[in-house]
């Protein structure tokens, strides 16, 4: 399993779920949430743009637990083990016929295993994009709470 991390942040109610972004900026996405904290506890206060509603019915608890987080999106990446793949070859074998398939493949060099991981990559991230499930999901990282009362910001 491979990680990448982006440029992109999101946001969170609980610090579990982000699901609110993605922002260009860890400031930008604080700035985003702290508008909306704005938003549901001084309902005079000039709009600020949400991205959609669902944002907003996000964080309509604000009000009651302002604390919200964010994080650094980290795509997962699926990779290919070619040790993993040799050795499922050489259990298949020892499992069909025996005793006369020890050592196949042993000699294979890293050179030529890294060879087979690059191919057999190749092939699936095609296959992904040609079925269409590249993966979408991913982890965060580099997260932080934020509480919007120890910010002092002067709105427009």
């Amino acid at each position: 399993m491979a990680e990448e991390v982006t440029g992109l942040w999101y946001l969170s109610r609980d610090g579990e779920v982000y699901d609110v972004g993605p922002y260009a900026s860890r400031d930008e996405a604080i700035l985003d949430g702290l508008g909306m904290w704005r938003q549901v506890t001084a309902p005079d206060a000039p709009a600020v743009p949400l991205t959609d509603l669902y944002q907003y019915d996000l964080f309509a608890g604000l009000e009651d637990d302002p604390t919200f987080y964010v994080g650094r999106r980290v795509d997962h990446v699926p990779t290919i083990d070619a040790d993993m793949v040799v050795e499922g070859l050489q259990s298949d074998a020892y499992e069909e016929c025996g005793e006369c398939s020890e050592g196949w493949l042993d000699g294979v060099s890293a050179r030529e295993r890294d060879r087979l991981r690059r191919a057999l990559q190749t092939a699936l991230d095609r296959w992904l994009r040609h079925v269409g499930e590249e993966p979408t999901f991913f982890t965060v990282t580099d997260t932080s709470e934020v509480d919007p009362r120890d910010y002092e910001i002067a709105w427009a």
